[in-house]
């Protein structure tokens, strides 16, 4: 430090002398493997961000919170409690469900989030509410309070199934001091679905007619959802997960103009979803991303900075739930609604810890809502707004996938948009690729997953992953009015008052469905699905458990430091496959640790040592535990120069950071009998 004539100030120190230095502890490492890495859209991250390397970014880039292009906020002053906890809803019974609803919003939720089934839907098996009639809704929705809470739902392209309903049971008073949205969102209902009830063009007939309804009878409902979601949990990255969900803000503005609704509805109509997902900054830095795509979109298209605000919905990724382990969840769960509100979601989903295998439960519930209430009441993180504003990382990483997320709109774009980019495979090979690369670092256990690739417990109670798929009712009646009125309602909302009239009336779900769709072919594309990180390696423990947990000996030789840090690894990367690999302290002598493999009674074992003792003593250890029984042996650690002469005695396969552990394993548990695999 130097001293002035006032306060001491720590010496200025330049980038390149603390790379310099960096360097130096690294003792030989290339700094830029070391300390530099990508996510997964390949955007550079550094270990240090100087100031000088985000020139003055704030007023030029992000702006300032409540100001053009929105990336920190969409207001200067933050909303009392930050975001709105918005709980999710998917029990089949819609008795069930209203019990929950009901005690979900007494203790701390404030918006309700119904995920209809494929019956309510039109297409495709999603699991979810069967409200066959508006007496399911109305059971569904007994003694809910519209006004005090937001109510939104997910129905696909067959918004007006809930709007008509919810419409129906408010009565003379209707929704007009209500707060919500009905989730219409065509593009990515077929994405997720694989077909809609009827074609894209009568999708967005029906998109206008419900804008234009809400906007005379529920002026604080948005009609759409631009939702990144479908995407997102089917494998895409980031910046594609963005440039989807703005791309499919585009045609939704296109098409509502197309119908004579001006720029300024038609934004006002649009609600977006995003996911939390398992990059806590990568996460906060796409949010923050988001609304300056969305602000620039709504400038380009002539529309003033009112309206350029992103309305945004953030669930936390389905894709980043266990099956095994599931316990885990919690913690992922704290993680992703810390980033949604840190990145400045206007409403959070934080899902359930059991929700890959079943409806959430009370318990579930309970702590994804807890899990706000904490951030929100006790860590008070809703009292800063854009608390990662100025951090240079973080402006640098907004940057960045904004202007990659931009280069795939473009792309998009030049396909003639995104239901063309749906129908060219545009979006699937994009999806696939970065589904099959993250595969690989998943696999190589680049990407940890705790309690599933790595730190497996091999002794937990098995979750048992419930069937909830639905299919719509192929034997309803079409409804004339409602028919009568897709044809002659142009320019109007005659739909959603024809689907109201006849729930009034006692139609059924599926027969309002029928008039939605009468003579239009439905539109199809071959279906995402969600591609959950776990599921490679929970394929591998299904087929350990339904085989009854196959067991590797470990071989451990020498004194226990000698052995200790490749036993562990070895017990590591074969428990995440479901084997029982008990430890050991290790064999001096080759004759006892031969016994014991044999007393073990395993087909498979794995040599684990230092490398001193691998030099003299893993080929006749090798050759003695074939001779023994083993039908697969491996040697833990990367054979080097070796590899040809322990090969040859006996070692079938090596295991070390960076093996393939999906194909090691998926073929270890055909050695041992497991049924299944490839």
């Amino acid at each position: 430090m130097s001293k002035e004539s006032g306060p001491t100030k720590f010496e200025e120190i330049s980038h390149e002398r603390w790379k310099s230095e960096a360097e130096k502890s690294l003792r030989g490492a290339p700094f830029e493997k070391a300390l530099v890495s990508t996510t997964a859209d390949g955007v550079r991250v550094e270990p240090l961000y100087p100031n000088a390397d985000v020139p003055a970014a704030a007023p030029d880039v992000a702006g300032v919170p409540g100001a053009m292009p929105y990336t920190r906020g969409n207001s200067a002053v933050p909303s009392p409690n930050g975001w709105s906890i918005r709980q999710e809803f998917t029990n089949s019974d819609p008795a069930e469900c209203n019990a929950r609803i009901l005690e979900d919003l007494s203790r701390g939720v404030d918006a309700i989030e119904l995920r209809l089934a494929a019956s309510s839907r039109g297409a495709g098996t999603a699991p979810g509410i069967e409200a066959a009639d508006l007496a399911g809704f109305s059971t569904l929705l007994d003694g809910v309070m519209f006004e005090m809470i937001g109510t939104h739902c997910d129905a696909g392209a067959a918004a007006h199934v809930p709007a008509a309903a919810l419409a129906a049971l408010q009565g003379p008073a209707g929704l007009g001091t209500s707060t919500g949205s009905f989730g219409m969102d065509p593009l990515g209902a077929l994405a997720s679905d694989g077909s809609l009830p009827f074609s894209l063009e009568r999708a967005w007939t029906l998109a206008a007619d419900l804008t234009r309804w809400c906007a005379d009878n529920a002026p604080e409902f948005r009609a759409l959802r631009a939702s990144g979601l479908p995407f997102h949990n089917a494998g895409a990255t980031e910046a594609w997960e963005l440039a989807l969900a703005v791309a499919n803000g585009i045609e939704m503005l296109r098409q509502l103009t197309r119908a004579e609704i001006t720029l300024h509805d038609a934004t006002d109509a649009i609600e977006f979803a995003f996911a939390s997902g398992r990059d806590f900054f990568v996460t906060i830095a796409k949010l923050r991303a988001a609304r300056t795509l969305w602000a620039r979109v709504v400038e380009a298209a002539g529309g003033d900075d009112g309206h350029a605000k992103m309305q945004m919905f953030v669930r936390s990724s389905e894709r980043n739930r266990s099956v095994r382990d599931a316990w885990v969840n919690m913690l992922r769960g704290s993680s992703e609604t810390l980033a949604a509100a840190i990145g400045g979601a206007d409403s959070v989903c934080t899902g359930s810890w059991d929700e890959a295998a079943r409806a959430p439960e009370a318990f579930g519930r309970r702590v994804a809502r807890n899990t706000q209430l904490i951030l929100q009441s006790e860590s008070h993180i809703g009292r800063v707004v854009d608390p990662a504003g100025g951090s240079e990382y973080v402006e640098h990483l907004t940057a960045e996938l904004a202007k990659l997320a931009w280069s795939y709109v473009q792309r998009i774009e030049s396909e003639g948009g995104l239901a063309a980019a749906l129908g060219s495979g545009l979006v699937r090979r994009a999806i696939e690729e970065s589904a099959t690369e993250e595969g690989k670092q998943i696999a190589k256990r680049k990407l940890s997953l705790i309690g599933v690739s790595e730190f497996a417990n091999p002794g937990e109670e098995r979750l048992v992953v419930e069937s909830r798929s639905s299919k719509p009712d192929a034997d309803a009646s079409p409804i004339m009015d409602i028919a009568a009125a897709v044809v002659a309602g142009a320019g109007s909302s005659a739909v959603t008052e024809a689907c109201i009239h006849a729930l009034r009336s006692g139609a059924s779900v599926p027969a309002v469905l029928a008039g939605l769709s009468a003579n239009s072919t439905a539109a199809t594309c071959r279906p995402l699905r969600i591609r959950r990180y776990a599921d490679s390696f929970e394929a591998l423990r299904d087929r350990a458990d339904d085989h009854g947990a196959p067991t590797v000996f470990l071989a451990n030789y020498g004194r226990i430091p000698e052995h200790r840090a490749r036993s562990g690894f070895a017990q590591n990367f074969f428990q995440a496959g479901g084997f029982v690999a008990e430890e050991n302290d290790g064999f001096t002598e080759i004759e006892p640790l031969v016994a014991a493999f044999r007393s073990s009674g395993a087909d498979i074992a794995v040599i684990c040592s230092s490398d001193a003792n691998y030099q003299s003593v893993a080929a006749d250890i090798a050759g003695r535990l074939k001779q023994a029984g083993a039908q697969q042996l491996y040697l833990a650690g990367r054979p080097g120069d070796n590899e040809k002469a322990w090969r040859a005695a006996g070692v079938d396969d090596f295991i070390y950071m960076g093996s393939d552990l999906i194909s090691v394993l998926d073929d270890a548990l055909t050695i041992a009998g497991a049924k299944g695999g490839n």
